[in-house]
């Protein structure tokens, strides 16, 4: 019994952790006076789609001020 229940909290704490990303993010933009700005996001980790829908926010915050986004998702 104690062999089975050691074997299902393995498994799922695998299981679990594959499904957990992170991801770095950050924008540059440049205003009508020509002056670059870049903002850096904190880390954000959460499940893969909430990482890729992180990466989408900041992909359209980018575009939104005619700037650039760049992420890292580990």
């Amino acid at each position: 019994m104690k062999k089975i229940i050691f074997l299902i909290v393995i498994i799922s704490s695998v299981s679990f952790s594959s499904c957990r990303k992170c991801a770095n993010c950050s924008y540059t933009y440049t205003d009508e006076y020509g002056v670059e700005y870049s903002y850096s996001y904190d880390e954000y980790c959460n499940t893969k789609k909430d990482v890729e829908n992180f990466e989408i926010m900041v992909k359209n915050q980018a575009e939104d001020l005619g700037g650039t986004h760049d992420c890292d998702i580990e």
